[in-house]
């Protein structure tokens, strides 16, 4: 973000957060100046700037990573698949979960069972030790 582009949405958060009732010049005029500053920021962006937002709007509806990249593919042809799932890998590494296909399950442990013990008769008692 840009100096200019933050300051004009800081100006217009404080002129909302001091209740400009009546004011609506000094509203209008920090909304034209907030409308320059976001052009001039669209302006200048780079090109990956450009595929990496267009990633994020995809990877934000859901879609899967490979998905999305194939789709700056088809939307951006100068760039090949492994360009655009390098730009996904490092942009987004961790984050965007949308499925575990193809992840390993760790073993699941065996609980070992013991057979109960029975517990030797008691000597005393004749008609047990028969």
């Amino acid at each position: 973000m840009t100096k200019p582009l933050r300051d004009a949405i800081e100006a217009l958060i404080l002129t909302l957060d001091k209740g400009v009732s009546g004011k609506r010049p000094t509203v209008k005029a920090t909304l034209i100046v907030l409308k320059k500053a976001y052009q001039q920021q669209r302006k200048a962006m780079t090109e990956t700037a450009k595929r990496v937002e267009f990633l994020q709007d995809w990877l934000e509806k859901g879609v899967s990573k490979r998905k999305a990249a194939r789709l700056l593919v088809a939307h951006d042809p100068r760039i090949g698949q492994k360009t655009a799932e390098t730009l996904v890998y490092i942009n987004f590494s961790g984050q965007y979960v949308t499925t575990m296909r193809g992840c390993r399950r760790g073993k699941q442990a065996e609980i070992p069972t013991t057979a109960p013990v029975e517990s030797p008769p008691d000597i005393e008692d004749d008609e047990a030790i028969l």
